[in-house]
């Protein structure tokens, strides 16, 4: 029977075939030719291959664990619930990425707590200014010419003496430096777009001066963890060209066009043929049969009498026939294929 995931308590049994995504984290039981995509929590989008029992003790996620969120690509299993919620694998990452109340000194960048520490050391140095300054001005007995105060007036010569060390602290402080900032800033934006970076905001130049490490992952920010073939090649016998009494073997390309991710909207065509012009009638969505030139070799009307039409029913059918357990289907929402099962099998499907 199926129940809804929020019913689901550590101690259920939970039956998962290949289609189906993991209700929560689930120790195995049985598992038969079981395999699961985790690129959700590891970012491989290699599929493992689950067991009874784990295979590496020492992994942070054992063969014999099945994990919240990750797709069955293959076979089935029956496991029982050992976590649900945050209290999952991906809940504890989720948690670990939700943001924390920071104070106002954390939620700097690195620049401005540069430009912090300089303004705190400028004002201890205006201060330090400012007190030698008036001091010595005021036992000194300092005054321009001609004088503000009269010799016996102490309250007037304080007060001048003041006025005198915080002249000296403003021509201390660096006026210039915002400029200065925001033209270095708009510099490296400058320098970064020059060299393909896309800069969205100018502070990313000032965190990327900051990093001395910097750790990516492709898949999912630069690829999609997708499939899609691309060219198909064979290899035959061609009896018309013998030297010396030997056979000789005949190679041939095939291409599939469009490319669209998984959908299976697309034909196959003989490499030679699909040139740049055709190419762009079929991306404007001109049907192949109505292209000049163009031969549809995976059309069911199609004749097969030439070697790249044999080539291509053969290996398309051989395809569907070894990758029978793979499903596509089409998301009504986004408009968008997706993939039940392997994605390997998936790309030929």
């Amino acid at each position: 029977c199926s129940v809804p995931v929020c019913d689901l308590v550590p101690g259920d049994l939970v039956h998962v075939a290949m289609g189906d995504m993991v209700p929560a984290d689930v120790r195995v039981l049985a598992a038969l030719d079981l395999q699961t995509n985790e690129s959700v929590l590891t970012g491989e989008a290699k599929e493992v291959n689950k067991s009874v029992r784990a295979k590496e003790t020492d992994s942070a996620f054992p063969t014999n664990m099945l994990y919240k969120s990750t797709d069955v690509v293959s076979g089935s299993g029956v496991g029982e619930v050992i976590a649900t919620g945050m209290q999952t694998q991906v809940g504890l990452i989720a948690m670990r990425l939700k943001p924390s109340e920071k104070s106002l000194t954390e939620k700097l960048n690195p620049l401005q707590r540069s430009i912090n520490v300089l303004g705190t050391l400028i004002g201890t140095i205006c201060a330090c200014v400012i007190t030698v300054g008036a001091t010595t001005s005021f036992l000194m007995g300092y005054q321009v010419i001609p004088p503000a105060c009269p010799a016996d007036d102490k309250w007037c010569l304080l007060y001048d003496s003041g006025v005198r060390g915080l002249l000296m602290a403003v021509a201390i402080i660096p006026h210039g430096l915002p400029l200065v900032v925001m033209v270095m800033l708009r510099v490296g934006s400058t320098l970064m777009a020059e060299r393909n970076a896309v800069v969205t905001r100018q502070s990313a130049v000032d965190y990327l001066g900051a990093a001395s490490v910097i750790c990516t992952d492709k898949t999912g920010t630069l690829t999609e963890g997708k499939m899609a073939a691309k060219l198909l090649i064979g290899l035959h016998r061609d009896s018309n060209n013998q030297e010396s009494g030997a056979v000789k073997a005949s190679r041939q390309e095939l291409s599939f066009y469009p490319l669209r991710g998984l959908n299976p909207k697309g034909s196959i065509f003989a490499s030679t043929e699909l040139t740049k012009q055709r190419r762009e009638a079929l991306d404007q969505g001109t049907p192949a049969n109505q292209v000049s030139g163009l031969t549809d070799l995976g059309s069911p009307t199609a004749p097969a009498t030439s070697t790249e039409a044999l080539l291509a029913r053969a290996s398309v059918a051989a395809a569907c026939l070894s990758c029978q357990g793979v499903r596509l289907k089409e998301n009504v929402s986004t408009g968008a294929w997706v993939a039940e099962g392997n994605m390997s099998e998936a790309a030929l499907r």
